[in-house]
């Protein structure tokens, strides 16, 4: 991590793909803990 970026800065400030990604794992991580009852 770089130093003094907040972590929250540090991902979002990443190009689009990687926020596309990093979305794709955080919906696909809900699925499992929640079921797939859980869709936005």
């Amino acid at each position: 991590m770089v130093e003094g970026v907040g972590a929250e800065e540090f991902i979002f400030g990443k190009p689009d793909l990687t926020k596309l990604v990093l979305k794709a794992l955080w919906a696909e991580l809900h699925s499992q803990c929640f079921g797939q009852g859980v869709n936005e």
